[in-house]
Formats: structure tokens, C-alpha cells, sequence
């Protein structure tokens, strides 16, 4: 067991940036996998992603000196991580693969709220459910009920669909960094990062050789260069800060970087691919997603009243 880490300190203009350009690099996950699944399937994406995103893992073990043997203490851990980590990449792959990219991002940065909404539960400590909280979840909702809203316009159950593999992922991610959060406190970040890869990276890839066929895999360029943004941008980079950043501050005082995301993404998305097109539904959740974000993972500050008064 490793000493309890203070998760409490001050963010500092330094981790801020930190915590920014890792939400920036995130912010496109959505396309990139977009871009992948368009030669290569869902499953088996996730799984060379992961392959590719351990190696910056085992480099930064290396280099810090972290072994990564695990005691039996520990497995249960790991495991509950790497099988929840394989539902929520397959969700989202799967989804984003069958929906838009930039309703993918909008999508997916949904689980700041859910982050807000879960730390004061999983979490506890000083992580509390405020109203302020639970109003900025509010937002987000009523966010990503006009982002399904353009349904109404034209029934496209693919999209549908797509887009509830999405939410479904997004919720799951909230739970998971909730989770990463407590978890953090028993197990250094370089071991759950490996150990659930090396737990998701067999079951991707299996799943993917049996269902999707070895003969859907067409390596493009485009689908290679995706990838390799995914590996070593957004699991090795973005997951290795962010659990880093983890350990020493409060999941919700970290969310509230994430409130570019999914503007940032969506706009992206629509310049990018010439199949998307931004609609007033989408941009309206885009910006309510934001409001709710910021509301659910900012705090009020109380001015101090001076002595006697």
C-alpha cells in the first residue's frame, strides 16, 4: 500500500495549463476515433489504441523506477478497472463509429457532470453534492436532451443508437474516474494504467478477431495516424496527467477544464469532416453541456468577514 497522497492541494497556474491542454487533446478523441472507424472496427481500435497507449506506461514505470508487481490485495482493483475500462472504450467506440464525431464530443464531455454529480458518492471526504452541483447537472441534462433533440426533425435510429452507446460511455467514464479517484489512494496511477490494459487489451482484441473479423481491418493512412493520436496523445499523455493530477487534487476542481471540450471537439469535428454539419440543436447543447459543466464543477468562494463582524 502506498501512504495516503493529499488530494487536496490548491490548483496552481501550472497544473492549470496542464489540466487544459490535456482537455484540448482530449477534445478530440471523438474525431480520431471517427477517423479510425471509418477503416478499422470499433473493437479492435480500442484494442491497438490501448497496445499503443501502454507504451508510454511502461516507459514512465521504467524511467520512475515503479515496479509493477501487484499483491493479491490489489488484483480485485485492477481487474473491476480493466473490465470497466473494456465496456466503456467499446461503448464509445462502437457509438461514435454509428453517430457523428462532434455529437460524439458533446457527448462524451458529459462525464464532468456525471463526475460532479458521483464524487460526493463514491469519493466522499470533501467532494459534497451541493445545489450548485446538482443545478449544473440540471443544465447538462437538459444540454444533451436538445443535442437528441434534432431526432425529432428526422427519425435516424443508426444515430440514435450511436448516440446512446456514447452517453452510456460518458456516464460510465464519470464512474470510472470516481472511481480511479479512490483507487489512487491504495495503487500507484502506473499500476492501474498497465494492469488494466494488460486485463483490456487481450479482451478487445479477442472480441474483435471473433465478431469483427480480421478481414475488416484496412489500414489507411488516415485510420494509422488516428491511432496513433488515440495511443500515445490520449491514453499515454492525457491518461498519465490526469491520473497524476488525480492524486493531488479534487476530481470536480480538475472537471472544470474540461468545459472547452466539448466545444472545442464539436468544432473540430464539423471542420474536419465534410459529412457534418452544425446544427442549432447540436451548438445549443454544445453550450448548455459548457454552462452545465462549469456550474457543476466551480465553487463559490465566501469572502472572509474580518474579525467582530
Amino acid at each position: 500500500m502506498t501512504p495516503h497522497p493529499d488530494t487536496s492541494r490548491p490548483i496552481t497556474f501550472s497544473v492549470a495549463l496542464l489540466a487544459l491542454l490535456c482537455c484540448l487533446i482530449w477534445s478530440a478523441n471523438s474525431l480520431a476515433i471517427k477517423f479510425t472507424t471509418d477503416h478499422i472496427p470499433p473493437i479492435g481500435a480500442a484494442g491497438i489504441r490501448f497496445g499503443i497507449g501502454m507504451v508510454p506506461v511502461v516507459l514512465w514505470a521504467m524511467l520512475a523506477r515503479i515496479p509493477l508487481r501487484l499483491s493479491r490485495l490489489d488484483c480485485p482493483i485492477v481487474i473491476f478497472h480493466g473490465l470497466l475500462l473494456f465496456v466503456q472504450i467499446s461503448l464509445l467506440n462502437w457509438g461514435t463509429s454509428r453517430t457523428e464525431a462532434a455529437r460524439s464530443s458533446v457527448l462524451l464531455a458529459a462525464n464532468v457532470v456525471f463526475v460532479a454529480l458521483l464524487a460526493p458518492l463514491v469519493v466522499g471526504g470533501g467532494e459534497r453534492l451541493t445545489t450548485r452541483r446538482i443545478v449544473g447537472f440540471a443544465v447538462g441534462s437538459v444540454g444533451l436532451l436538445v443535442v437528441f433533440g434534432d431526432q425529432i426533425g428526422g427519425w435516424r435510429p443508426d444515430i440514435l443508437a450511436g448516440d446512446c452507446a456514447v452517453l452510456a460511455s460518458s456516464f460510465l467514464l464519470g464512474f470510472k474516474i470516481t472511481h480511479m479517484k479512490r483507487s489512487i489512494v491504495a495503487l500507484h496511477p502506473c499500476h492501474i494504467l498497465f494492469w488494466q490494459g494488460v486485463i483490456s487489451v487481450p479482451l478487445f482484441m479477442a472480441y474483435s478477431v471473433v465478431v469483427e473479423g480480421v478481414h475488416a481491418y484496412d489500414w489507411r493512412l488516415p485510420a494509422v495516424i488516428a491511432l496513433g493520436y488515440q495511443g500515445l496523445g490520449v491514453t499515454g499523455f492525457c491518461f498519465i496527467c490526469w491520473t497524476m493530477l488525480l492524486r493531488r487534487h479534487d476530481a470536480a476542481s480538475l472537471a472544470i477544464f474540461g468545459f472547452a471540450s466539448p466545444l472545442f471537439g464539436a468544432a473540430l469535428s464539423i471542420v474536419m469532416r465534410a459529412d457534418e454539419q452544425a446544427t442549432m440543436p447540436l451548438l445549443a447543447g454544445a453550450v448548455l453541456v459548457t454552462i452545465g459543466i462549469m456550474l457543476a464543477t466551480t465553487r463559490i468562494r465566501k469572502k472572509r468577514l474580518p474579525d467582530g463582524g
